[in-house]
């Protein structure tokens, strides 16, 4: 009876973990697919960003686009770099991709803060919801003013990549997590792969109807966005439950200053009750993620440009270049990212940033289509690396009802890198040319990369003296819209998604903005000193044999600390002359040496 009931209570046991791998499936399989639908509709602008400069430099010569061609024109002026078209357009998208990535970069930490008290699908529903009105804003944007506020509408409202990375630390546990990010960078490789070619496609075509090109590739991101929200509304299972919720945002923050404020974000001070080691740990993490993205985001920017100038690239020849990027990031995140064993994430995120300094180099010289491609394949393994080690790596931290914290706090570095990187590595590239901001990129990532393994933050310091953003009345009235998918066909051995039919029709769109201020008077960013010393780690092992049939060993909780550990072991010797088992009273002996 004893025994049955031991066999029995193990099945159960097997039952419940099985039950529950399945519900940890189901949930990432979701998550997935609404990140795949995400990524492709925000993807889609990329290849078209040149060509949308130049058709609102043609149709609006007034309005925001002169005011911020002024401003250009001083500053260029101020520099004495040539009036050509080529540097203009390179430092205007250079402000419109900063101005999107700093307001991510307001918004990450009070999205996972939210979604903390709130649960995480609301607020996913939400932030998903603020991205397809960016997109309707875009459709009808007939004026650089209105393609501006539909960039700010969707920077606000894309907190979902933040919550994406919350939602794997709410359903994997840490020795499973880094499985989970490497998902998430597979769903960003197949945006990054088909986005930006189904947007070259729709540009071409459109170009040869009536009316503005971005209508077509705009209303086909808005249409993806309305199915995503359908599917998450209908499929995805809350993560967070009530019990583990923070109380209130403030409790979840010391002070609501920390939501927007910079020094406190590089500091983690949102993450209450942690130790001092855990908040320095976070801190070197924080920072090479914002320097590493910061030198990355300038050169991902810039490459739009600099295919177009230097190899004439058009909006398609650039949707295959994404498509290049896309693939091998797919490739590495698939089959090697997964793959890396729990504690290896910091030698290959070191990997990774060390083959940005060959890309830098090989794309600063490049002029045939044969070499750019070889940087552009070092570019990729190095995108498809770092960042899911550096996720799963800050994933560790923290209580449940702390992740959604600490994840957006780590997101919003990211967007402040990435709102810093463009606008900077922009004006060099439009002042010194291609050739200098690519060395450029290629001397700070080098001594990035050295920083990271000699690293000591004296002070990080980073002011924004006063941001004023102002929106008097904004209506946005949508009369009739109709949306048919027909036939959705969707099999996940190789990831296919087919759709025979969608018709997606807007009888009235109406959107009434009667005042938008944005005023950002001051921001300084300082790091006075920053180093990290290992001065030796050494272990030799002269002989070390040992043979185990059958191990098992489980442990709830681990906590190790070592200042400094030396080992050295010349021979290591095992001898084993007897061995008793004993089984129902028997007993039988076994002698052996080894």
């Amino acid at each position: 009876m004893k025994k049955e009931k031991q066999e029995n209570d193990v099945s159960e046991v097997l039952a419940q973990k099985k039950l529950a791998n399945r519900q940890e499936n189901k949930r990432l399989f979701v998550l997935f697919i609404s990140l795949v639908l995400d990524l492709l509709s925000f993807t889609l602008i990329l290849p078209l960003l040149p060509s949308l400069l130049d058709y609102y430099g043609e149709h609006d010569k007034g309005g925001l686009y002169k005011v911020i061609k002024d401003s250009v024109t001083g500053f260029r002026e101020f520099v004495g770099a040539p009036d050509t078209h080529r540097w203009n357009s390179v430092l205007f998208g250079g402000v419109i991709g900063s101005l999107f990535s700093f307001l991510q970069f307001l918004a990450s930490p009070i999205v996972g803060a939210t979604s903390d008290v709130y649960g995480r699908k609301p607020v996913l529903l939400l932030s998903l919801a603020g991205v397809a009105g960016s997109y309707a804003l875009w459709a009808v944007s007939h004026n650089f003013t209105l393609f501006v506020l539909a960039r700010i509408i969707g920077g606000l409202s894309k907190g979902n990549v933040s919550l994406a990375t919350a939602i794997v630390a709410d359903i994997l546990p840490q020795e499973k997590r880094g499985k989970g990010m490497a998902l998430i960078g597979i769903a960003f490789s197949i945006g990054f792969v088909f986005g930006p070619l189904i947007g070259a496609g729709f540009s071409i075509w459109a170009r040869h109807q009536d009316g503005a090109f971005y209508v077509v590739p705009a209303l086909f991101a808005l249409s993806l966005a309305v199915i995503d929200i359908l599917f998450v509304f209908i499929f995805f299972e809350e993560t967070l439950p009530v019990e583990k919720r923070a109380q209130s945002i403030a409790n979840g923050w010391q002070e609501k200053a920390h939501l927007i404020n910079p020094v406190s974000l590089f500091k983690f001070s949102s993450a209450t009750n942690m130790s001092q080691k855990e908040n320095q740990s976070m801190q070197r993490i924080g920072v090479i993620y914002f320097l590493y993205l910061f030198f990355y985001s300038g050169l991902e920017f810039t490459l739009t440009f600099l295919t177009h100038n230097r190899l004439h690239y058009d909006s398609m020849q650039q949707g295959k270049m994404f498509f290049f990027i896309g693939a091998v990031m797919t490739l590495v995140q698939g089959g090697y990212v997964r793959k890396i064993k729990s504690g290896t994430e910091v030698r290959t995120a070191t990997m990774g940033m060390t083959l940005l300094i060959p890309a830098f180099i090989i794309m600063a010289f490049a002029y045939t289509a044969s070499v750019m491609y070889t940087g552009l394949f070092l570019f990729a393994f190095a995108s498809a690396t770092v960042v899911p080690c550096l996720t799963t790596l800050i994933s560790q931290f923290g209580r449940t009802d702390q992740k959604g914290v600490i994840m957006g706090v780590f997101r919003s570095l990211g967007a402040l890198a990435r709102a810093l990187g463009p606008i900077i590595t922009s004006t060099i590239y439009w002042s010194l040319g291609e050739k200098v901001c690519y060395i450029f990129d290629f001397k700070c990532e080098e001594i990035h990369l050295l920083s990271s393994i000699e690293l000591r933050v004296t002070i990080v310091e980073l002011r924004v003296i006063k941001v004023e953003l102002r929106v008097t009345i904004v209506e946005l009235r949508v009369t009739k819209v109709e949306l048919r998918v027909t036939i959705v066909e969707l099999r996940f051995k190789k990831v296919e998604l087919r759709v025979k039919k969608v018709e997606l029709r807007v009888k009235i769109v109406e959107l009434r903005v009667t005042k938008v201020e944005l005023r950002v008077t001051k921001v300084e960013l300082r790091v006075m000193n920053v180093e990290l010393r290992v001065t030796k780690v050494e272990v030799r092992v002269s002989k070390v044999e040992l043979r185990v049939k059958k191990f098992e060993l489980r442990v709830k909780k681990v906590e190790v600390r070592v200042k400094k550990v030396e080992l050295r072991v010349k021979i290591v010797e095992l001898r084993v002359t007897k061995v008793e088992l004993r089984k129902n009273g028997e007993t039988k002996l076994f002698k052996f040496s080894v």
